[in-house]
């Protein structure tokens, strides 16, 4: 089961190439020593959310993340939340009323506006 620690070091890995570091010290390097605009959402269909996303924030670098169910996406969601922000959300109108319990589910993170840029040339924003 994926955590908010694994989205923030896949994050963290694909911009800075912090190959040598363990996970915990990406993570916070990343987190403190960067700037970055996120959005997130739970999904069933990636290309529409990501179409989605284009549209309303402009490019940036996509990941996606299997989800157990709803209630394992509004936690990492409420968590990043608290990490980036340092305020627990109001998370009582999320409940995931839109999908089946079958649906295969998927947290949506989009990135963009990283400064300073990434250090691999990812600049495909």
């Amino acid at each position: 089961m994926v955590t908010v620690d694994d989205i923030f070091h896949k994050i963290a890995q694909d911009f800075r190439a912090y190959s040598g570091m363990d996970k915990a010290a990406a993570v916070e390097e990343f987190i403190l020593g960067c700037r970055f605009d996120l959005h997130i959402s739970i999904t069933t269909n990636m290309e529409e959310t990501e179409l989605d996303f284009l549209e309303r924030y402009g490019h940036g670098h996509t990941f996606y993340f299997r989800l157990v169910d709803y209630d394992h996406g509004r936690q990492l969601a409420s968590q990043m939340y608290w990490i980036l922000l340092g305020a627990r959300p109001d998370m009582d109108n999320h409940t995931g009323d839109c999908f089946d319990p079958g649906d295969k589910l998927y947290l949506f993170v989009h990135v963009r506006n990283i400064l300073p840029p990434p250090l691999d040339g990812n600049t495909n924003e």
